[in-house]
């Protein structure tokens, strides 16, 4: 610790008054705080030591050069401190990611490590089940006005770990109205798109093995069905539209990302966007209800 003399005591008081809130980021010598604990500071003595009461009841005293607290900026929300991997705490991690911004992977790698395999691993499942979840025809015909010249297989992988990577209230919008996605980021930069594949790294940095390799299937469909039961489908998402059909279906993302021009061109020289001789795309189009919203259109097979 370095000695402070009363200029800079007094000074450092200015910034961290009685109150300021702290939060510990590992323990101190000697002392076994637990890492995420928060406190209130309570006075600064003349060594320029924190004097801080923990929320838990106890009382914590460090320096703040000892690297052991940090101070929580007043003007941001406090974070939520994720030890356990959930449904709910699985988002609250890509949302304190988001908030890093450009070095929101690298905060969220070091938080999934910290948790060690077992959450990490967690965290690939249910990102696996939320992508998976999205695999519905009316978000990749979002995905291909998005990408504004179709979509391939993988670009639909990429399009939908972007997805989740926007956040819950983002995601399940888009689940229920895809045309919702107009409101969201642009999809070009493609920011927080590898977030969701995080867990699976962490796992195989913490263990030499992919997420893969230990897949269980049963704890799979076990989260799926909790997962799915906050999931509502719109009308129309298990269709795939073609472009003459996009309009109708995705006006504001149409609006968005493709001038009328390029939709006119789209709709002249490849109409479909899929496979037709595909049976799983003819099966789609002969059984999947359409968006009551999309009204016929010239092109239209129905």
């Amino acid at each position: 610790m370095t000695e402070m003399n009363q200029e800079q005591l007094e000074s450092l008081r200015a910034q961290f008054p009685q109150g300021t809130r702290i939060q510990c980021v590992k323990n101190k010598d000697g002392v076994p705080i637990p890492t995420g604990e928060k406190g209130t500071l309570e006075h600064i003595d003349e060594m320029g030591l924190f004097h801080c009461d923990l929320d838990d009841g106890r009382r914590f005293i460090a320096a703040i050069d000892e690297g052991c607290f940090q101070v929580i900026n007043p003007k941001q929300t406090e974070q939520c401190y994720v030890t356990e991997i959930t449904k709910d705490t699985f988002w609250t991690l890509i949302d304190q990611a988001k908030a890093h911004s450009d070095k929101s992977s690298e905060w969220l790698m070091e938080q999934l490590v910290s948790m060690g395999p077992e959450q990490a691993k967690q965290f690939d499942t249910i990102a696996r089940v939320y992508m998976d979840a999205s695999y519905q025809y009316g978000l990749w015909t979002a995905a291909s006005v998005m990408e504004r010249n179709g979509c391939s297989d993988d670009g639909f992988i990429d399009f939908r770990a972007w997805l989740v990577g926007q956040g819950r209230e983002v995601y399940l919008a888009a689940l229920k109205d895809p045309d919702s996605l107009a409101n969201a980021p642009s999809y070009q930069d493609f920011r927080f798109g590898d977030l969701p594949y995080k867990g699976d790294l962490a796992y195989e940095e913490l263990t030499g093995r992919d997420t893969f390799q230990d897949f269980d299937p049963a704890e799979y469909r076990m989260l799926a069905a909790e997962i799915k039961k906050d999931i509502r489908y719109g009308k129309g998402i298990g269709y795939p539209y073609t472009w003459s059909e996009a309009a109708a279906y995705l006006p504001k993302l149409c609006a968005k990302y493709l001038t009328p021009e390029e939709l006119e061109r789209h709709i002249q020289q490849h109409n479909d966007t899929w496979n037709l001789t595909s049976p799983e795309i003819k099966l789609a189009r002969a059984t999947a209800q359409k968006s009551k919203k999309r009204k016929k259109n010239r092109g239209d097979s129905r």
